[in-house]
């Protein structure tokens, strides 16, 4: 059986295109719930550039040849994640002031946690294969 998935890229695309879908599709549900979707689709948008990020990093530093690369690459891409997506935070809510979407906030960390999995599981599973012919 051949598996389709060869891209590790395409889970993340597709939670990307989920997320985005359900954000506009469920517009209305998010309102009533007082949760903002354009700060979900913005925050989603900065959630899958940052992983993409973060997984070309660990993919371009699993082929060195010293394992300390691989750890302070993800060091460094968690780093940039937390202190990047941190900054957006503090400048959303000290543009929005009051009008803030606090329900949105916490749906988007959800999203973080969602993401974060997803790249700790790629990963994981690209380093098997990769040490499956030892």
């Amino acid at each position: 059986m051949t598996k389709i998935n060869k891209n590790p890229v395409v889970p993340v695309i597709l939670v990307f295109i989920f997320a985005n879908a359900a954000a506009l599709v469920c517009r209305n549900l998010l309102a009533k719930a007082r949760i903002d979707y354009e700060v979900l689709l913005v925050a989603n948008l900065l959630l899958f550039i940052a992983s993409l990020l973060s997984l070309y990093l660990q993919h371009k530093s699993a082929k060195a040849k010293n394992p300390h690369v691989m750890v302070r690459s993800t060091m460094a891409a968690m780093g940039l994640k937390l202190f990047g997506l941190g900054a957006a935070l503090i400048v959303y809510i000290y543009k929005a002031g009051p009008a803030r979407s606090t329900n949105a906030i916490f749906v988007a960390m959800g999203l973080y946690v969602l993401y974060t999995w997803l790249e700790v599981r790629i990963t994981l599973k690209a380093n098997k294969k990769k040490h499956a012919g030892n």
